[in-house]
């Protein structure tokens, strides 16, 4: 039986991100329509590391279906950024970005 998959949050020129009926969030590319149906295979989304972002890009905590390797999806800043938001992950800024934030007094946000 297929999973159930409702989607959640789509970004323009980057991924989309579905949660399950148990409320567990995947990641699903432009190979395959849901998660599910990847190239890569269900990546779950690690709620328990930061998003991490620079002014180039962003990297979003993902593990894969076996459990037994953590890797990260790539996305542009604003779309880690909205995967943070919407998700309520730690967000830790880095490189100029976060030299930008610590000169006007912001710090990683959670």
């Amino acid at each position: 039986m297929k999973p159930h998959w409702t989607l959640t949050l789509d970004l323009p020129g980057g991924h989309r991100y579905f949660t399950n009926p148990t409320g567990h969030i995947a990641v699903a590319d432009d190979s395959g329509r849901t998660p599910d149906s990847t190239e890569d295979g269900v990546l779950w989304l690690d709620q328990t590391r930061p998003v991490c972002c620079s002014l180039e890009s962003g990297t979003v905590p993902v593990i894969v279906m076996n459990g037994g390797r953590r890797s990260c999806v790539m996305e542009n800043p604003v779309g880690a950024l909205r995967v943070a938001q919407t998700f309520g992950l730690r967000f830790e800024p880095e490189g100029k970005l976060a030299e930008f934030l610590a000169l006007y007094g912001f710090e990683a946000v959670s």
